[in-house]
């Protein structure tokens, strides 16, 4: 939908399918090519050989166009264990996945998303709040998010528990976004 170059790309056995990435490619410098794996690749990290075969066979199908100079991926692997928003310990999976990968010639990239528009986020944070009321998740956030949520409504901030039902609420916020500040609109897939 947006013009871009994207394949996707796997490993396959007898068995089916092993590993898979949807690969994109960002043109750079109107020349050269930066490939991109969006929130991936789907594989079983505990599987090191697999991990080391998919990256290695990865590398090699990319070498083939000399125009690709890079490739960037934020793959779903949990680094660290939390008690809900403290930080408990590393994951030795996530240790790991560096490892094998930087064997096959991988660097771990310390930036964030908003270091650059080019950089994925990095981490993906997820909270049960089922049950919960609206104070109870509220007093579960960091500071900074309490502050937000809680701001008084002449600031023009509303915060409120959607049902499904009331989505549309939410596209209009993210149309009148895109709107406001030319950011590219969501896919029609988001809302759905």
């Amino acid at each position: 939908d947006e013009g871009q170059k994207a394949v996707y790309v796997g490993l396959v056995d007898d068995d089916g399918v092993k590993a898979a990435a949807l690969v994109t490619f960002q043109p750079w410098r109107k020349f050269f090519l930066r490939a991109s794996i969006p929130y991936g690749p789907t594989l079983d990290w505990d599987n090191e050989e697999l991990v080391e075969r998919f990256m290695h066979e990865l590398k090699v199908y990319l070498r083939r166009d000399p125009r690709v100079i890079a490739l960037r991926f934020n793959p779903l692997v949990r680094e660290a264990r939390y008690a809900d928003i403290k930080r408990l310990e590393p994951c030795p999976e996530a240790a790991r996945v560096k490892e094998i990968v930087g064997r096959v010639g991988g660097i771990h990239v310390q930036r964030d998303y908003f270091d650059g528009g080019d950089i994925q986020i990095r981490w993906v944070y997820v909270k049960n709040i089922e049950g919960s009321s609206f104070d109870q998740v509220t007093a579960s956030c960091k500071q900074a998010v309490r502050t937000r949520v809680s701001s008084p409504p002449d600031e023009g901030i509303e915060v409120k528990f959607l049902g499904v039902d009331e989505f549309d609420v939410f596209r209009n916020v993210m149309d009148s976004t895109v709107e406001r500040t030319g950011m590219p609109a969501l896919h029609e897939s988001t809302y759905t």
